[in-house]
């Protein structure tokens, strides 16, 4: 029998603010008073054997996941590029950032059995060498990657080719869309919010491909990153001459819900880019966006796009099942991760799933729009 390992006092800090709980709140699940959890998570004291099992237990862990030091102890901008309102609370995006540093320990436990996903195909691009230019540097990868023109009709086979991981989840926070981890010994890592719609989880995991492209060696100031990553994934998903030469000058809403099923974004993103690459003017889109609005369309699309999903993750643990020739529950424990963490990264991204056609609502169409 082996030895039981002592607790990490910074696991179980992030474990705690992964369920945006205080120490008082912690305190109420474990019966463990707030000054001893606080020298606990400090490192001032040692926990017991009895502690650890307690501990665990209310936060919903093994035992030896507290036990297991952390990947990486970066959070905010050192360690994660967020695509997120602005109005999100830095409690929540703090809780999610938690969620995923303490899944980066058993991540690169589960690619150590197996051999990382190759990243022959990623690469870092100085803005300068591509003078200046978020769309330039798009054009560059997918020159690189060897991308046919037009629309991308699978990204996230696209990006896990090119050695990255993607990760669906619920965040349990609407309004933080992806974000991008980088962790030692980990592949680049898109964490996208399983929750949204896929036409706009597609630019977000555009948008986080723009953050480990352009900033992963050259950090920048938050807001500029986010709107050269925006700028990336647009010209990425929707690359300009390709887009500008199917776009009508006459854009009304049923031409943006055909733009939007061949080039597989929102029709928001679809009418913002042919805005930016001069197919309409700046009161044409202002216009579409109150159509969309006065639809209720901005904050939920109809017409769902053909499924889609990541499978790198889904086919590593099915690999690490078929040679290590054990159990789901096996290879949790290993992990130490529970067995339903395990079997959520074998699903399919639900948003993948086109909405049901009668769902959809009948359309009506005035003056184009």
């Amino acid at each position: 029998m082996n030895p039981p390992r002592a607790l990490s006092p910074k696991t179980l800090k992030a474990a705690r603010i992964a369920q945006s709980l205080s120490l008082s709140g912690l305190t109420g699940r474990c019966g463990i008073s707030a000054p001893t959890l606080s020298r606990l998570e400090s490192g001032e004291r040692e926990a017991t054997a009895d502690e650890v099992a307690t501990l665990a237990g209310a936060l919903g862990l093994p035992a030896a996941a507290l036990c297991r030091p952390l990947v990486t102890e970066q959070l905010g901008l050192s360690g994660f590029y967020h695509r997120k309102l602005s109005r999100t609370g830095a409690k929540a995006v703090r809780a999610i950032e938690s969620r995923c540093v303490l899944d980066a320990a058993p991540l690169r436990d589960l690619f150590d059995m197996v051999g990382p996903p190759g990243n022959d195909g990623l690469l870092s691009i100085d803005l300068d060498d591509a003078k200046g230019s978020p769309e330039m540097a798009a054009h560059m990868v997918r020159l690189k990657w060897q991308v046919p023109r037009g629309p991308i009709p699978d990204l996230f086979a696209l990006v896990e080719a090119a050695g990255c991981v993607v990760i669906h989840t619920d965040f349990g926070v609407p309004k933080v869309d992806a974000l991008y981890q980088k962790a030692p010994g980990l592949p680049p890592i898109f964490w996208v919010n399983s929750t949204k719609p896929l036409d706009r989880v597609r630019f977000s995991v555009a948008h986080e491909l723009g953050h480990l492209v352009l900033h992963e060696d050259i950090p920048v100031e938050c807001d500029r990153a986010e709107r050269e990553a925006d700028a990336f994934a647009a010209a990425f998903l929707m690359p300009r001459s390709d887009f500008r030469a199917e776009c009508p000058g006459r854009l009304g809403v049923e031409q943006l819900i055909e733009l939007k099923r061949r080039w597989r974004c929102s029709m928001a993103a679809l009418a913002r880019n042919a805005h930016h690459v001069g197919r309409i003017t700046e009161q044409q889109y202002t216009n579409l966006m109150i159509a969309l609005s006065k639809r209720g369309w901005r904050t939920c699309e109809p017409f769902g796009l053909t499924p889609e999903t990541p499978t790198l993750l889904a086919r590593t643990i099915r690999q690490c099942l078929q040679e290590l020739e054990i159990s789901e529950e096996g290879l949790a424990d290993r992990l130490a991760i529970s067995l339903g963490q395990l079997k959520s990264w074998r699903q399919p991204f639900p948003g993948g799933r086109p909405d049901p056609q009668s769902n959809e609502p009948a359309l009506r169409f005035a003056c184009g729009f």
